[in-house]
């Protein structure tokens, strides 16, 4: 996390620290919070699935392929383009599922909440506390930086989905980590959640044209494709 926290700080110089705020200290952190919040949210408690948040994603990314395609090999703006400058992914996700969503809570890299029914309702009006979380979110773009410290993170977050996204530098990359992150989930108490954590993984294809996504979620003890948990 060393290295996502240097893009952060990168991002916020370059930035003006303006669109959502991500504290650096991986610590709990101090009562006032920084109020960042997008989308919109409606009065419902329904659980957003690994398809309808997938399907949300490839749909919000798509709009904003050609700048994902332009930074795509500079970490810092890659980082940017999905949380912190105008049209946000980030942003664009909480408008296509009807949430809200803040950065930096607790150091997961964005939280999805409903504003209405989550917020503790005796919190002062300057800060931000949350009795529930609809969907804990996760971004690493240096695929080799240790994600079991991000998985690790998200299992022990109590939230309806736990998300990571991230990019391999290759398949046989991929296959290694798909195996070590499905022992954790494995090991963990949450192991039988349904789903545990939705794994979406993102590399240019077409000569570098294209972005390809690919889903994964738990079962059996393994990290399998969104289509194959679909068909359990």
């Amino acid at each position: 996390m060393k290295q996502a926290d240097e893009d952060w700080a990168n991002i916020k110089m370059r930035f003006g620290g303006t669109g959502i705020n991500h504290p650096p200290a991986r610590h709990p952190p101090a009562p006032v919070l920084p109020s960042n919040l997008h989308g919109k949210s409606t009065l419902m408690n329904t659980k957003i699935t690994p398809q309808e948040f997938f399907t949300a994603w490839k749909r919000v990314c798509e709009t904003r392929k050609s700048r994902l395609l332009n930074e795509w090999t500079s970490r810092p703006n890659y980082t940017a383009e999905i949380f912190d400058v105008d049209g946000v992914v980030i942003k664009g996700l909480a408008q296509e599922l009807k949430l809200d969503v803040y950065g930096g809570y607790y150091s997961l890299d964005a939280i999805f909440i409903n504003e209405e029914t989550d917020r503790v309702h005796c919190a002062p009006k300057n800060q931000n506390w949350f009795q529930n979380v609809r969907i804990a979110f996760e971004h690493e773009n240096i695929f080799r930086s240790g994600l079991f410290q991000e998985v690790s993170h998200l299992l022990i977050t109590r939230a309806d989905l736990r998300v990571l996204v991230t990019y391999p530098d290759n398949e046989e990359d991929l296959s290694t980590e798909l195996a070590k992150l499905a022992r954790i989930v494995s090991e963990s108490d949450l192991a039988k959640s349904d789903p545990a954590l939705l794994l979406i993984i993102g590399d240019r294809i077409n000569s570098n044209s294209d972005i390809r996504w690919r889903a994964y979620t738990h079962q059996q003890n393994q990290l399998l494709s969104l289509t194959t948990w679909m068909n359990f």
